[in-house]
């Protein structure tokens, strides 16, 4: 079979149901797919089962894709189970599909605004950024991430919540495999100085804190804190870390302005 033959067997198969001879392509289909016919001849027949009400058949034939890997889902085979699901009343099961392929796929506008415009019952808080599109700039930012400081500082002049988000949880990602290095330095301050510009005051005072413990005299992180309230169960008071970076570098004003309003 060449090239073409695949796509002009589907194209015949489709017009057929189009035009009505609903059974004579159900049964080539069947038959093409016990030959290892491709997804979509599998979609295609599963689609035709679907509309006559044999909801358990459809999902055989897509290979029950709710309950396979979803790294392994096909995105039309996919649309089509959820649906399925849905129509045969199964909500628990078309909504956690529906997730995972949000999750997988969701940096696709197209896949994302289809999940949101199916409205699956219960799934209702999708976040604004998907696993998928966290886990690309994760790998991104892992391959250099002495990019990261200008990206923060980017956000610092102009943020963006979404672009905020963004970058906390793929930093966030990167950070346990540079544990030990150089690098980890550049990683904790970012989560610190994101998670200020949010007013996630919390996340910043432990990141701050964890930033201090490898690098004690970091200034931008002292001031940081100093524009925290304390918190000892997680770290030392502002004003003990402003006092020793201040003794530091004592040709520092804004640390040394810093010290004296955190003690004033």
């Amino acid at each position: 079979m060449n090239d073409s033959e695949p796509r002009d067997t589907l194209l015949r198969l489709r017009e057929m149901a189009v035009t009505g001879r609903l059974a004579e392509a159900e049964l080539e289909l069947h038959a093409w797919c016990r030959r290892g016919g491709p997804t979509e001849a599998r979609t295609l027949l599963a689609a035709l089962l679907a509309r006559r009400g044999d909801h358990d058949a459809a999902l055989e034939v897509l290979g029950q894709p709710q309950r396979t890997s979803p790294k392994q889902l096909d995105p039309e085979a996919t649309r089509l189970t959820i649906a399925v699901l849905l129509t045969a009343g199964r909500d628990d099961e078309a909504r956690r599909l529906a997730a995972w392929f949000y999750h997988l796929r969701g940096d696709d506008p197209a896949v994302a605004r289809w999940v949101r415009l199916m409205d699956v019952p219960g799934l209702t808080q999708l976040p604004d950024t998907p696993d998928a599109t966290v886990e690309r700039l994760a790998h991104e930012l892992a391959a250099s991430p002495q990019v990261v400081p200008s990206l923060v500082h980017a956000q610092k002049q102009a943020p963006r919540t979404r672009t905020i988000s963004l970058l906390r949880a793929a930093v966030a990602r990167i950070t346990p495999d540079f544990e030990g290095r150089d690098e980890l330095i550049y990683l904790t301050q970012a989560l610190a100085e994101l998670a200020h510009l949010v007013g996630d005051d919390d996340d910043a005072r432990r990141w701050a804190h964890r930033g201090l413990r490898l690098h004690p005299f970091n200034a931008a992180l002292a001031l940081l804190l100093g524009r925290l309230e304390d918190d000892e169960a997680v770290g030392p008071p502002a004003a003990e870390i402003l006092k020793r970076v201040a003794l530091r570098f004592p040709h520092y004003p804004d640390v040394q302005r810093a010290y004296q309003q955190r003690v004033a």
